[in-house]
């Protein structure tokens, strides 16, 4: 282009440009534009975060915060400007920087315990069956099979698929949230909200390879063909066959979608109503069949509500951040519960279609906490019915958030109440997040433990223990766990319970002396594994004073009863010599 051309611009070609910039530069887009960068820039620091007990927002990762700060404004703004497309790219934006994370910065799958579940599922791959009697998998496989399955026709691995199993679960979340809303006869806009709301208020943490999350999924599409088969009766027979994949899957949620089966049903908002009775038919029966695999876990825990709704980490003296990271998740919840009750009474002070709607709506939010009367799900019931509760809470919420941030209250002025609407939003997903990832060093695996745990698996006898002094290290990720959990069920449990454990600081060496005479007396071979995660895992949660692991791994090594099988930055591996020298 020549100078003379760029001379000759008139005033109204520069308006033409400013024009198609703003029509295409709009607020939500620049904002994930933002989003988008902050948390490419965030990536690389995660690996290298600096350990601390108020998680990783607080670990020195510049930009991730501020992405899900962008996303989540990006996301308000665009629902308050009516654009649906915008929104759409949005919460996917949302979801990708509050996610992935777990699958691009933790060098293993996250969480100890995940490891538990590939065992499982390479059992299955190995055998072309089930386990009896080892454990409480063997009664509900579904998802195991499933994934099995799987990565036998793909070639890929159960770790592979367990490192981005947490997106993929999220991404089905959204979209089976949006489908439940549809249903549930709201509009498109609305849908977006519900589907935001499932996945910025979900910090439970159950969305790693489990079926638990697998079975999450299937009950929102079960209620989904519920809300359908008012229009189409098929379509709550359709739910059957997808209600018996969920009771193959996971012990507890059937039982919710039977109470709201039963209570839907009374209430004639489905068809057939007799559905509720169908699926107790499905679950009692396959409970019936599979009784063994309940072994010495107990159905009923008493109907003390208060007990059940307990959690684990109040029996401890937990640190600050974790008491931070709880304060956290309580105000997500409380906060969640108590808008989902306000909408209830708005609704039925309006009309009665709405009326008649909500209801629906709170049986499907409110209807998880009579879990509380019987079981406390080795402590974690309250985390169930909090997420049980998040869907239908957020069918209820979402219309509101929608109204407000649309400025259709007429009530107080239209900008306050939509500025408070995307404050509310982005502080909700702060407040999740903080709570998603308030653990995420007690929980950051490493590969150096994954590969030890793997070769002890594989190469000790069957009779070995492979002791933790914390809880902190992947177990049973082998089929031959198999043999070890015949021998002895408890063979790899965390010396944090034994009697006596808790709270030591092991300024002396009594304990180690008296746990070494007792284990040589046992006659068995016996590994003790300390990992970083372990150490982590104890500070966040307040198991010992501050090094005191550090304290009892010198004390093995200085101990001749105890060898150094192997040792680098974030593992040693300490084996009982059996001469007892």
């Amino acid at each position: 282009m020549t100078m003379s051309s760029h001379l000759s611009r008139t005033p109204a070609d520069f308006a033409d440009v400013r024009a198609i910039v703003s029509q295409h530069a709009t607020p939500p887009r620049v904002l994930m534009l933002a989003a988008v960068i902050a948390f490419l820039t965030a990536i690389p620091f995660i690996p290298a975060a600096d350990s601390t007990t108020f998680g990783l927002l607080f670990a020195g990762v510049p930009g991730l915060a501020l992405s899900v700060v962008f996303a989540a404004a990006a996301f308000a703004i665009a629902v308050r400007r009516h654009e649906v497309r915008d929104a759409t790219v949005a919460l996917g934006i949302f979801i990708a920087v509050g996610r992935l994370p777990v699958a691009l910065g933790a060098p293993m799958p996250l969480y100890s315990w995940t490891y538990k579940h590939l065992g499982v599922i390479d059992y299955i791959q190995t055998h072309g069956a089930v386990s009896h009697g080892v454990d409480i998998y063997s009664g509900w496989p579904g998802a195991f099979s499933a994934i099995a399955w799987f990565c036998s026709v793909t070639g890929l691995t159960s770790v592979g698929i367990a490192q981005w199993f947490s997106i993929a679960v999220h991404i089905a979340l959204a979209a089976s949230a949006f489908a439940m809303a549809r249903a549930f006869k709201l509009s498109t806009t609305v849908s977006l909200v519900v589907a935001f709301i499932v996945e910025v208020a979900n910090w439970v943490g159950q969305d790693y390879l489990s079926p638990q999350a697998v079975a999450f999924v299937l009950s929102i599409a079960v209620i989904t063909l519920l809300l359908r088969s008012i229009d189409n009766p098929k379509l709550g027979f359709l739910a059957l066959p997808v209600f018996a994949a969920v009771v193959m899957t996971h012990q507890l949620t059937p039982y919710w979608l039977i109470l709201i089966a039963l209570i839907l049903g009374l209430l004639k908002r489905f068809r057939p109503r007799y559905i509720g009775f169908l699926f107790i038919a499905v679950a009692g029966g396959y409970l019936l069949m599979h009784m063994d695999a309940v072994g010495g876990h107990s159905l009923f825990s008493g109907f003390d509500l208060f007990a059940n709704a307990q959690v684990n980490s109040e029996k401890f003296t937990t640190s600050d951040g974790q008491r931070f990271t709880g304060y956290a998740a309580k105000l997500t919840a409380f906060g969640l519960w108590a808008l989902a009750a306000i909408a209830v009474v708005i609704a039925l002070r309006t009309s009665r279609f709405a009326r008649h709607r909500i209801v629906v709506g709170a049986v499907v939010a409110f209807s998880s906490f009579a879990l509380l009367a019987v079981q406390n799900y080795g402590g974690e019931a309250i985390y169930r019915v909090f997420m049980f509760s998040i869907p239908g809470c957020a069918l209820l919420i979402a219309p509101l958030i929608v109204r407000a941030l649309q400025g259709n209250l007429t009530t107080v002025r239209t900008g306050l109440v939509s500025a408070l609407g995307v404050a509310m939003i982005i502080g909700i997903s702060l407040m999740s997040l903080q709570a998603y990832y308030g653990g995420w060093f007690s929980n950051l695996v490493s590969k150096s433990s994954y590969t030890a745990s793997w070769d002890l698996l594989e190469n000790a006898s069957p009779s070995t223990y492979i002791l933790t002094p914390a809880p902190g290290a992947p177990s049973r990720m082998s089929a031959r766990y198999t043999e070890f959990a015949a021998t002895d069920p408890f063979y790899d449990l965390s010396l944090s319970s034994w009697e006596g454990w808790y709270g030591q600081s092991f300024e002396t060496t009594d304990v180690t002396a008296k746990m070494t005479t007792d284990l040589l007396a046992t006659d068995r071979p016996v590994y003790i594994m300390v990992t970083q995660q372990m150490k982590d895992d104890a500070d966040y949660y307040g198991l010992y004073p501050a090094g005191s692991i550090d304290r009892f791994a010198d004390q093995l090594a200085d101990n001749p009863a105890w060898e150094v099988v192997q040792a680098s930055p974030t593992l040693q591996v300490f084996e009982l010599r059996t001469d007892g020298a």
